[in-house]
């Protein structure tokens, strides 16, 4: 932005909020930790960035942990507080969703604030239900606190990706569920100064998080400008007037864009605040909108900046959704033994994986507690069919637009892990009802034997997968053994580390590491002494894997990790490294000697 250039479009629509809480994390430790100020590390730039990656892995896992917090209070109102821990326990049961915790910044803490805001606004939906009438000031002041954690919450969510506006849309859906049979078309004038509160305090959330809002009227100024060419009076306008050049707009729309969002907050502020008994800030409230709308302060500060606040944040929003739903990634995708295009998959792809990676046991539990909550459904007060619902949005609202939407999916279910916690809850649910039914003792005793039999064999694979819990496919799909064929693995190549650990510890100075991976770890994970070439992969499954594997000149070894048909490049080479688990070699070194033929 201070240089005046456009925000990439990948960067502008890609939420930037964890990212931003990791880097935060990073200085602080830099900050305080004696080595990372040591001068000859700060100038090793490989040293620096490989700490960085650590800090936000450990900042992920952390993070994480909320969500086992959550699922427990989610699933206290549901199947009672003495078996809220077996909800935390059962989500860490989960091997994609706990292998994912160590490492993915991008899913891990969408998932885990998804969960937290379907928490939020539980609480929200059953506070709101009590007492519409009631006039008390703690009540509305409350209220108002309420609707505010869930708006900043959802636009936390919104801040790490896009798609977290819908838990807006979650909420006014099971609010009208719940509501409407009782007041009809009195809802929308019962409720709609809170939802006037909800939106506003959501969208200054969001254009907090998101620093491309603040651009978009530079993105403006600058369309307008290769619009109107020097032929034209604007065109003379701009290019007599330097100090309405692009790179000096920063300088001066960084104040209106101060002021303009500064008054905007106000104007939100009195407008909701007349609205709600709060004493402690009602006389603030009279004297900012005695001074806020007077005439000529009210139409020439405050609806122009809100205005314009408005309308920045219009278009990043519509810009954000046409770019998403556009987006496309191109490149082939494993999926039960076919290589298919990733924005030409069936239908089955988001089903299928679901049904092969979460454990059978959890999978039972799950139909069951859906079918236990469904048909006592009468027998439930309204907060329990609050969680009940906003589980089911959660889970199965998003996954359904993108099955009917043909959208382009990739990487397995990462893109779904969101849906995981919400998968813990109810299970829990199942689980516990069972027990409960169980009259006789010696067949309480057999179920829960059962059940510790079934987690004592996911944590055996668990055990035996480590650290790549995330490749985990479920026994009765036959293992990873039987699907390592069939769908993508390491498609992150975390296995990469290990192989470096190898190459650096075997190969001579000098040698040259040849990599076919999307992964670039191993530029910083190879020691200096080692030349690294990159080659040019087809994200295919057709022969050949590389586009230029001719080019490279013997000796040389070669890497690749278990995506597409990499690993079957340079054939006549020798394997002279597997990184494997149950048999299925993650990532491999071949040893392309001159001669390898007769070797």
């Amino acid at each position: 932005i201070k240089e005046g250039k456009p925000l990439p479009e990948d960067l502008s629509f890609y939420g930037p909020f964890f990212n931003t809480i990791a880097e935060i994390i990073f200085r602080i430790t830099k900050t305080l930790s004696p080595s990372l100020r040591d001068g000859s590390f700060h100038n090793n730039s490989k040293k620096l960035l490989l700490k960085k990656i650590k800090v936000k892995h450990y900042s992920t896992f952390l993070f994480s942990i909320l969500a086992y917090f959550t699922v427990a209070k989610l699933a206290g109102p549901l199947c009672g507080k003495n078996s809220i821990w077996l909800a935390p326990v059962i989500l860490a049961f989960l091997p994609r969703f706990w292998g994912h915790s160590f490492f993915n910044p991008k899913d891990i803490p969408f998932a885990t604030m998804f969960i937290v805001c379907t928490f939020v606004a539980a609480l929200l939906l059953r506070n709101l239900s009590i007492n519409n009438n009631s006039e008390s000031e703690k009540r509305d002041t409350f209220l108002v606190k309420e609707i505010i954690a869930f708006a900043i919450a959802v636009g936390i969510l919104t801040g790490i990706r896009v798609g977290g506006f819908f838990l807006i849309f979650y909420l006014l859906a099971t609010h009208l569920f719940i509501e409407y049979p009782k007041l009809k078309f009195k809802f929308f004038r019962e409720y709609k100064n809170f939802y006037k509160l909800l939106i506003a305090t959501w969208q200054i959330t969001t254009t907090i998080c998101y620093p491309s809002i603040w651009y978009a009227p530079i993105v403006i100024f600058m369309l307008a400008s290769s619009y109107f060419g020097k032929d034209t009076w604007f065109g003379n306008f701009l290019a007599t007037h330097p100090s309405l050049q692009l790179k000096k707009i920063p300088q001066w729309y960084g104040i209106l864009f101060l002021i303009a969002f500064t008054s905007w907050v106000l104007t939100v502020f009195v407008q909701t605040s007349k609205h709600f008994h709060i004493t402690a800030t009602k006389r603030i409230a009279e004297r900012a909108s005695n001074f806020l709308f007077k005439k000529p302060v009210k139409y020439i500060v405050v609806f122009p900046s809100a205005v314009i606040f408005h309308f920045s944040f219009l278009i990043w929003f519509v810009s954000a959704l046409v770019y998403l739903s556009k987006h496309s990634w191109k490149g082939d995708v494993l999926f039960d033994g076919n290589f298919i295009s990733a924005h030409n998959l069936p239908w089955t792809y988001i089903p299928k994986w679901l049904m092969i990676t979460i454990p059978l046991p959890f999978q039972i539990a799950f139909v069951i507690g859906i079918l236990f909550i469904i048909f006592n459904n009468k027998h439930q007060e309204q907060y329990q069919k609050s969680i009940f619902l906003l589980l089911l949005f959660q889970i199965f609202f998003l996954p359904l637009i993108a099955i009917t939407r043909g959208s382009t999916l990739y990487d397995a279910i990462r893109q779904f892990l969101f849906i995981l916690p919400g998968v813990a809850v109810l299970a829990t649910v199942g689980i516990v009802r069972i027990y409960d039914i169980l009259k006789k003792k010696f067949l309480k005793v057999l179920y829960v034997t059962v059940l510790l039999a079934a987690f004592s064999v996911i944590a055996y694979d668990m055990v035996q997968l480590h650290p790549y819990e995330y490749i985990y496919f479920n026994r009765i799909s036959g293992g990873l053994r039987a699907n390592a064929s069939r769908f993508q693995t390491d498609y992150w190549g975390l296995s990469l580390n290990k192989t470096a650990e190898w190459l650096n510890k075997n190969c001579p100075t000098g040698s040259s590491v040849v990599v076919a991976s999307p992964n670039e770890c191993l530029e910083l994970l190879l020691s200096n002494n080692i030349k690294l070439y990159k080659a040019r992969y087809r994200k295919r499954g057709d022969w050949p894997p590389l586009e230029n594997g001719d080019k490279f000149k013997k000796p040389f070894y070669y890497v690749a990790i278990r995506k597409w048909i990499l690993q079957s490049a340079f054939p006549e080479c020798p394997t002279v490294f597997k990184e494997e688990r149950m048999g299925v070699p993650l990532s491999l070194v071949k040893n392309c000697v001159t001669n390898s033929k007769e070797k």
